[in-house]
């Protein structure tokens, strides 16, 4: 756009000054043509040569040449010529009534013919011409002025010309200042800062439906701020996440390897032995070394997903046939260790999704081991439901344990987000679980939400794909 309004400044300039030369050469052609056409007299000449001649021959030799030459001018006064008396090297003797401009030119130019009396137009101006004694005397008719003239147009070409290059200069002045430097400075002033690391500071750009080069620089420029803040900020939004994993992690060790260093402490002290311990000492490391491993296979979990290491194989599969088989598969184990896993799904109906089988049997997997260790009956229930509702795939994931707060729903998916803010039994889970399953289902385009219902349900929403 700037581009294109440099161009169109020197295009308008370059027309003007063709438009001011042409009307300058028309007014020059003009001038001369009018003077041509008024002064040009066949009949006129010849009598300005008759008067001419009737002048004696002695009549300007010797002294007081300027009274001679007004005598002289007596018998040419009715009829508009001035006499103009030079001499052989064209130098001016006298003149009578004959502007300074048009003397010397009929001085320095007009015809020069001795014993001849001749008649000639020069540049407008009727010149008649006849030498006396070695000195010419030229009647001279210069009623139209035309020298002048065209001296004043010339003058008026060049004026307007000047001013005209005037306002081209005033105003690219006035573009670049007014326009461009100030915008150039602006970004300037907004780069320095983001150098310096502040990528608050906005261009406070005004709309405007017309963009030129400047302008678009700007615009992109604020879009690489705003893009730079926000990955700043997710930068430190994720630091600040890791920390808390690792602290959580960290505060999760500790309790079980604490349990593991005093029971092997007492097996090595001989106190289990004592006091007939020593086999619950063993099951209790065993268990507790469990829970650690399966603490750790989360945290590599975890951490694949935020490194994008996981790599999805999506195929197209029924949604019902994934839940029935993961149910078929897992009913036996939740049910030996109090967690009675159901489903119900639509008969005869196939919910079509492009998932990765395995990556979503871990979701199932996580959603029920969470509802596992947060049961607080002696028996759980795990009721899993799928449907279509209009062009996705809910599944729902529902238990009756006992629910989380209000507040809590907008923060379970969070990483190392747990309700038990003391963290003092690894059992209650590592808080990575709901992180790992919003990460998964997010990687298939779907959503995730929580929410109370005599429990917690999980929903789980996925585009529905038609397979044809």
């Amino acid at each position: 756009m700037l581009r294109k309004k440099l161009i169109v400044i020197n295009l308008v300039f370059a027309l003007v000054l063709l438009a001011i030369t042409a009307v300058g050469v028309f007014l020059l052609i003009r001038s001369i043509d009018n003077s041509d056409a008024n002064l040009v007299d066949i009949e006129e000449m010849t009598a300005v040569k008759a008067r001419l001649e009737s002048i004696n021959d002695g009549a300007f030799s010797g002294g007081n040449l300027g009274a001679k030459l007004k005598v002289a001018q007596n018998k040419f006064a009715d009829m508009g010529y001035q006499l103009l008396l030079v001499d052989a090297d064209g130098k001016t003797l006298a003149n009578e009534g004959v502007a300074y401009d048009v003397a010397l030119a009929v001085a320095t130019r007009a015809p020069r013919l001795p014993d001849k009396t001749t008649a000639t137009v020069y540049d407008g101006i009727v010149i008649v011409s006849r030498t006396f004694d070695g000195n010419t005397v030229h009647a001279v008719n210069d009623d139209n002025n035309i020298l002048p003239v065209l001296r004043r147009n010339v003058g008026v070409y060049l004026g307007v010309m000047l001013v005209a290059l005037l306002l081209v200069f005033v105003g690219s002045v006035v573009v670049e200042i007014q326009v461009i430097f100030p915008r150039l400075s602006k970004l300037k002033s907004a780069m320095d800062q983001v150098y310096n690391g502040n990528y608050e500071q906005t261009l406070r750009l005004r709309p405007t439906k017309r963009r030129d080069e400047v302008t678009a620089l700007l615009v992109d420029f604020d879009m690489l701020r705003r893009k730079l803040r926000d990955a700043t900020m997710a930068k430190e939004a994720a630091d600040r996440e890791r920390g808390i994993v690792v602290s959580g992690i960290s505060h999760d060790l500790r309790t079980p390897l604490t349990v593991i260093k005093t029971h092997a402490k007492g097996l090595l002290d001989g106190v289990a032995k004592r006091v007939g311990k020593e086999e619950e000492y063993i099951n209790n490391i065993y268990s507790t070394a469990l829970e650690m491993e399966n603490l750790v296979a989360k945290l590599a979990d975890f951490t694949k997903v935020e490194t994008h290491e996981i790599t999805y194989s999506f195929v197209v599969r029924d949604m019902c046939e994934l839940i029935q088989t993961f149910v078929d598969k897992h009913y036996i184990a939740y049910a030996a260790r109090g967690l009675r896993l159901k489903c119900k799904l639509p008969k005869n109906k196939k919910l079509w999704v492009n998932v990765d089988k395995d990556q979503f049997n871990r979701v199932w997997q996580n959603l029920c081991d969470n509802s596992l260790k947060y049961k607080v009956k002696e028996e759980a229930h795990v009721l899993i439901t799928a449907e279509l509702v209009e062009d996705n795939v809910v599944v729902r994931v529902a238990d009756d344990g006992p629910g989380i707060a209000d507040y809590e729903v907008e923060y379970v998916f969070e990483s190392y987000y747990r309700g038990d803010a003391s963290r003092t039994n690894p059992t209650d889970g590592s808080g990575l679980g709901l992180a790992i399953v919003k990460n998964c289902v997010t990687a298939h385009n779907g959503q995730i939400q929580a929410y109370n219902d005599n429990g917690l349900t999980i929903e789980i929403i996925l585009p529905y794909r038609r397979k044809k």
